[in-house]
């Protein structure tokens, strides 16, 4: 798993509510179908995507990069606020470093 991986987490969260708000828009003008098959198989897939990088984070055994990793890729934080986040002192130059060593160290 990559950076780009990871990424997708916040942007199929994202995606996933978009697609919850087209059906609603759906329903309520009765175009029920074709189109809203559509968009629960892609409601589908993203939530199948999404669950396999939740595991994937959850497969980290150290807490402190866990965590790392959840307020940066499950929550779309930037360093400076992922630094905030944690606390303890630590900076956003930290934090990135200590996520980019462990994406290095596990392929």
């Amino acid at each position: 798993m990559n950076t780009n991986d990871l990424t997708q987490l916040f942007w199929l969260k994202k995606e996933i509510h978009m697609e919850e708000g087209r059906m609603k828009q759906m329903k309520t003008r009765g175009e029920m179908g074709a189109v809203l098959e559509q968009i629960r198989n892609r409601q589908d897939r993203c939530t199948a995507q999404m669950l396999a990088l939740e595991k994937y984070i959850d497969s980290i055994d150290d807490s402190f990069t866990r965590q790392i990793f959840v307020y940066r890729y499950a929550c779309g934080m930037n360093w400076q606020e992922v630094a905030r986040a944690i606390g303890g002192g630590n900076t956003a130059d930290g934090v990135k470093k200590r996520c980019q060593r462990w994406l290095s160290a596990h392929p």
